[in-house]
């Protein structure tokens, strides 16, 4: 702490030196994004079975995954939901769990599990979105060109995502706007019934075709050494591109032998859509970019287009690639204005600085120290992996006040007593302030993520302003020669001292003569609460009489308790009444309408497509529009979001177009329609709504767990007052909620009558599958050089 030290300054500086060249070239490394990524540990695992019920997913598919994945070690929770022709399961894991490993592990149970599972269950996908929502687009691009879509498509999958696959950090590239082929075979049912030939045999017909069996092992014989080596062997149809396929012999009858194309007629066609994804309306090939959690958003991006440039060279003749949307505009542009902002702040601090202090030598010390300062920071950012976003913009922001205050008392200590002794308290108050910041770390988990950028780059930078201020400081007040204080002053100034010092003595006098005065109005300022006294008090005692003859009269209630309110409420009855009650915090992002559209059971794609392309036609007249996005995932379910120009997302324009196209949602009343994101949100939903009692059931077992249910159910039906009874499997508090209404066809069969009959249930349900639409591909054909459904 003395004035001697062991290094010199010169080396100081030097040090000081190097650590701000590193610290300024590891800012393009850090990981930039709007909003801290940081998230739960958990994983999700999803799967999709076309066409089955959720009781038979979480039959067959939910239980078994289920089961299996709660067995890994590491794993806090499980919960799972089973959907119509679809589920997920979620793992939360231990704070000390490694992601990666977990990562691998439930990718080892999955594929240990899959063979087990139905035959139409897609492979599980293993994700760290918990929904698809989660999952922000960065990048949207169209590809165009003089062919059929898809031709476009069936390039772009095979030359232009392998390439960018590569590109470290990008999450996801979806392509949508055309469908591949495939071969569709009609058949006739009743003519199939007639000759005693089945659906099934054409299926396995076609599947045994294209079959590869193992057989056995053999041995190879490799070169003169006689070495044999075991390998297996295998038999397959031989693949002709003819179309021989279409010969496959399925039977015989009367012995005529039937090929496929005796039975059926055969189509080359395009699949049939299973949904829609537009921008502007605009049917074409689409390429959308979603970016990992951890990763730079803006370097992705960067990378991407970088990449299309160099790979655009080698398109074919006519290919080109326009982008059509780009997120990183609206994140680059907050951010610069969260760096606009630091620095205004930063460089009102300097001049306050050199208004006080009136020496540029005196600005340049703390100029110099807070410069070194955040570069240092940086590195320490990059080795804890702190991201860079609105919350750890603010947290330097905010710490630029602090580290000014610990530089200026360490520069003063030193120009008046020569020594570091008063780095005590600077260490005293830092610390102070880092232990106040490290409560973060025990709030609630989402808290802690979101809150966890902006505490680590407060403590790291408070921490390294305590190094500046103890060796970087000294070393510069040896290099920049600064006056001590006293030497010279004028006695201009020892007037204005003593002029202020003799009107602050007034102030001082006036306000303790007057003391009560000034408490009265500190209190009617704050505000007394009167607005929150209870209109009426029930009771028979004394005190709530006088209450009720008082405070709660007619004439007080309706003629004195709104003045009063008034005069008395202050600043707190202008904050209770004046904000918006049900106000709530949401993240900064572009101006936005969205529309979500919900068409009722029975509903068709096509009819869902007709009724977007209603909505994209008239929204094209709108020049203030900057461009829509229409997602159709079902015939049921459809959203669209709209953003505007930038002229135009912070006018009236958004409040005048949501509010025509609430006057659209009303002429067409077929769909339930939410609109959202100005005003106050518009839903026409007619869902009926869930009883008011409930009763919840919990167990292990679904089928014992549903048998209960349905005897709870039956009990409670017994009471001549209990009507509308639902049994419903999310859980919470259902009250509030609505349900869709969902209605099927249920078949209970006669054992007996079937017995009779010589019926199995077996061949009711084929009978029936005979005459169902089946989605999913019956089998893969080997044509034209590649497996087409």
């Amino acid at each position: 702490m003395s004035t001697k030290r062991p290094v010199s300054s010169f080396s100081i500086l030097i040090v000081f030196i190097i650590l701000a060249i590193i610290g300024g070239a590891l800012i393009p490394r850090l990981p930039v994004h709007l909003q801290p990524t940081r998230t739960l540990k958990s994983l999700y695992v999803r799967y999709t079975w076309p066409g089955a019920s959720p009781r038979l997913i979480e039959q067959e598919v939910t239980s078994p995954l289920e089961g299996l994945l709660n067995t890994i070690r590491g794993v806090s929770k499980v919960s799972s939901s089973s959907g119509n022709g679809n589920g997920y399961i979620s793992l939360e894991f231990d704070k000390s769990a490694d992601m990666d490993a977990m990562r691998f592990e439930v990718a080892t149970k999955v594929r240990e599990v899959f063979p087990r599972l139905p035959e139409r269950v897609s492979y599980p996908v293993i994700s760290s979105y918990s929904n698809s929502t989660e999952e922000k687009t960065l990048l949207t691009y169209t590809l165009n060109a003089p062919a059929s879509p898809r031709l476009i498509q069936e390039y772009a999958e095979k030359v232009i995502k392998p390439r960018l696959s590569q590109i470290e950090g990008l999450y996801n590239i979806q392509i949508y706007g055309a469908m591949p082929m495939e071969w569709e075979l009609e058949y006739n049912e009743e003519q199939l019934q007639r000759i005693g030939i089945s659906r099934n045999l054409i299926r396995s017909a076609l599947q045994n075709y294209f079959h590869k069996e193992v057989i056995g092992m053999g041995y190879d014989r490799q070169g003169t050494s006689g070495m044999e080596s075991p390998m297996s062997v295998s038999v397959q149809t031989l693949m002709a591109n003819d179309g021989s396929w279409q010969n496959i012999t399925v039977g015989s009858v009367n012995g005529r032998m039937l090929r496929i194309s005796d039975l059926c007629k055969i189509r080359y066609v395009e699949q049939e859509p299973t949904g829609y994804y537009r921008i502007n309306g605009n049917n074409t090939i689409n390429l959308v970019f979603s970016a990992e959690k951890g990763a730079n958003s803006l370097q992705v991006a960067d990378e991407i287009k970088r990449e299309l440039v160099t790979l655009s060279s080698s398109f074919p003749k006519g290919y080109f690639m326009l982008l059509s949307s780009d997120s990183t505009v609206f994140i680059r542009d907050e951010i610069r204005k969260v760096v606009r902002r630091t620095l205004l702040s930063f460089g009102i601090l300097l001049l306050f600085v050199l208004l006080v202090s009136r020496r540029f030598r005196y600005l340049l010390v703390i100029f110099i120290s807070l410069i070194a300062n955040l570069l240092v920071s940086v590195i320490l950012f990059y080795l804890f992996k702190v991201e860079i976003n609105l919350y750890s913009m603010a947290g330097i922001t905010v710490s630029l006040g602090i580290i000014i205050d610990n530089t200026i008392i360490m520069v003063d200590h030193l120009k008046t007593k020569g020594n570091r002794k008063v780095f005590l308290a600077i260490l005293a108050a830092t610390a102070t302030t880092i232990g106040a910041l490290s409560v973060i770390r025990f709030m609630g988990e989402q808290l802690r993520l979101q809150l966890m950028d902006f505490s680590a780059v407060m403590i790291l930078s408070l921490t390294v302003s305590m190094a500046v201020a103890l060796f970087l400081v000294p070393a510069l007040m040896d290099q920049v020669k600064l006056k001590k204080s006293g030497e010279s002053i004028h006695l201009k100034s020892l007037r204005r001292a003593a002029k202020f010092g003799y009107t602050y003595q007034r102030i001082v006098g006036f306000s303790q003569k007057f003391r009560w005065a000034f408490i009265v109005l500190a209190i009617l300022l704050f505000g007394i609460p009167l607005n929150k006294l209870p209109t009426r008090l029930e009771g028979d005692k004394w005190y709530q009489k006088l209450y009720r003859s008082t405070l709660a009269s007619e004439t007080y209630v309706q003629k004195i308790k709104p003045v009063t309110d008034k005069i008395l409420g202050g600043t707190l009855g202008l904050f209770s009444t004046k904000v918006y009650s049900n106000y709530k915090y949401r993240e900064p992002e572009r101006t936005a309408i969205s529309v979500s559209v919900k068409l009722p059971q029975g509903a068709t794609l096509r009819q869902m497509n007709d009724l977007m392309v209603e909505v994209e036609g008239y929204l094209k007249d709108y020049e203030q529009i900057d461009q829509f996005v229409t997602s159709i995932s079902s015939a049921r379910s459809a959203s669209m979001n709209i953003n505007f120009k930038p002229e135009y997302e912070n006018g009236a324009f958004p409040y005048i177009l949501y509010s025509q196209l609430n006057d659209l949602a009303n002429k067409l009343t077929a769909p339930d329609w939410g609109i959202y994101g100005v005003g106050q949100s518009f839903n026409n939903s007619l869902s009926e709504q869930v009883g008011s009692q409930q009763i919840d059931l919990l167990g292990y077992n679904y089928e014992e767990l549903m048998t209960y249910a349905e005897l709870v159910k039956a009990k409670v039906e017994e009471h001549p007052r209990a009507t509308k009874l639902d049994i419903v499997s999310a859980l919470g508090n259902y009250r509030w909620r609505t349900r869709d209404p969902l209605y099927e066809y249920v078949i209970s069969m006669d054992p007996e009558k079937l017995i009779l009959k010589q019926i199995s249930p077996v061949e009711v349900y084929n009978y029936l599958g005979g005459y169902g639409i089946n989605q999913a591909a019956d089998a893969r054909l080997f044509v034209n050089g590649a497996y087409e459904p």
